[in-house]
């Protein structure tokens, strides 16, 4: 399972698309920090299992769960 869509050939990241690198920036985080934090919010009981084999990307996942975002972040609009 690739939560930020990274596995499949073709497909836009979550990690590419403007709001959430827009929302990185802001944020002062990185893009996966931002989509894994949009994925969480978008229900109450989603368990996410990101794989890395780096510290700091184990310790970018975790961080995720403490990310608040906005509106415009949450329905990836604009």
């Amino acid at each position: 399972y690739f939560p930020l869509g990274s596995g499949f050939a073709g497909r836009q990241r979550v990690t590419e698309l403007p709001t959430v690198v827009a929302a990185a920036k802001e944020l002062a985080v990185t893009p996966g920090e931002v989509g894994l934090a949009w994925l969480l919010a978008q229900y109450d009981r989603t368990l996410l299992i990101p794989g890395s084999l780096d510290l700091g990307h184990v310790r970018e996942n975790l961080a995720a769960a403490e990310l608040e975002l906005g509106t415009s972040t949450l329905t990836l609009a604009g």
